[in-house]
């Protein structure tokens, strides 16, 4: 810390700061810390950016601020004097009040997106804890677009899901930014594409969360083939909608579904169809050969967004393949 001030030239604000030692670390080793910072000791590191950090195990109890948060502000209008399409216009409103840096870090527990959705849900037809009135449409339908004839809703599981899936594909394309490398390096390390989001043990919450987005985010993502080193040809989406795998007419081995695109390909470029006609149609075969590829090439493959026109990745297109 010292040496950190004496480079920076900024001074700790030592009745500001709090120190907190993991349960693990021996009492005369966090007791010599102490003594040493003369800093306070901690065991809730509280709130950073107005959002609670995480310390210990998530539970349920975390999220109780934000639900009461949600419910009195749904409690603060008279449901009763609205129109129904007054009440879908509060609805979206409270859903769009809750902290999307939240969304985006934690995959929230499917007890809180339940009890919130039971909120809207119950303000929406007019429910109190005396009265109950009957749903006209169900919850499913209205979370439909509006073009399938739904209200256009969001469910908040689906919501929470998608921004996790945009933090994801942060980690993969903003491969400069220092949150990045400090993730790629702690949990990506050694590995390429969309397996830096798999799960490791020992993760953190928030990396746990990333991760349990990512078999949703690989249903939109698609790669351009450049020189076919980072993109694995059985299991990645390059030249059909879907992975080759899942249209091979006999399965296909762990060892070989982790080969890149460039192992069956020549120094030329050239595609090596004999090492995979075995398993593909040839149909897929003709479709693969007309892809133009250049093994020599510095320029990596590049991952595409699929559901939009520009192959960049937006919230509300993810939204639609949760």
């Amino acid at each position: 810390m010292e040496e950190f001030c004496s480079s920076s030239g900024q001074r700790v604000n030592l009745q500001k700061s709090l120190i907190f030692v993991s349960p693990n670390v021996p009492r005369n080793t966090t007791a010599a810390y102490n003594n040493r910072a003369e800093i306070p000791l901690t065991s809730d590191i509280g709130r950073y950016l107005g959002v609670m950090a995480i310390n210990s195990r998530v539970t349920k109890d975390r999220y109780r601020e934000l639900i009461l948060k949600v419910q009195k502000k749904l409690s603060s209008w008279k449901a009763k004097k609205l129109s129904l399409a007054a009440r879908l216009t509060v609805v979206r409103s409270v859903s769009t009040s809750i902290p999307v840096y939240s969304m985006q870090i934690e995959m929230f527990p499917s007890s809180v997106c339940k009890e919130i959705d039971k909120f809207n849900r119950n303000f929406l037809w007019g429910d109190t804890k005396d009265k109950k009135h009957s749903h006209l449409v169900g919850w499913k339908k209205l979370l439909e677009q509006k073009e399938n004839g739904g209200a256009g809703l969001r469910s908040l599981r689906h919501s929470n899901t998608t921004l996790l899936e945009k933090s994801g594909w942060r980690v993969l394309q903003e491969k400069d930014t220092l949150w990045t490398q400090v993730v790629r390096g702690k949990y990506g390390r050694n590995r390429e594409g969309l397996s830096i989001l798999e799960g490791k043990h020992g993760s953190s919450f928030t990396w746990k969360s990333i991760t349990k987005a990512n078999p949703i985010l690989r249903k939109g993502c698609a790669w351009n083939i450049s020189n076919g080193k980072n993109t694995k040809f059985w299991t990645d989406i390059w030249a059909l909608q879907v992975p080759l795998k899942d249209v091979a007419v006999s399965p296909i081995s762990e060892m070989e579904a982790q080969k890149p695109v460039a192992a069956y390909m020549n120094d030329d470029g050239q595609w090596l169809v004999e090492l995979f006609q075995q398993w593909l149609p040839t149909n897929v075969m003709d479709k693969i050969t007309t892809i133009a590829t250049d093994l020599l090439s510095t320029e990596e493959d590049r991952l595409c967004w699929q559901p939009t026109s520009t192959g960049d990745f937006t919230a509300k297109s993810a939204y639609r393949i949760c």
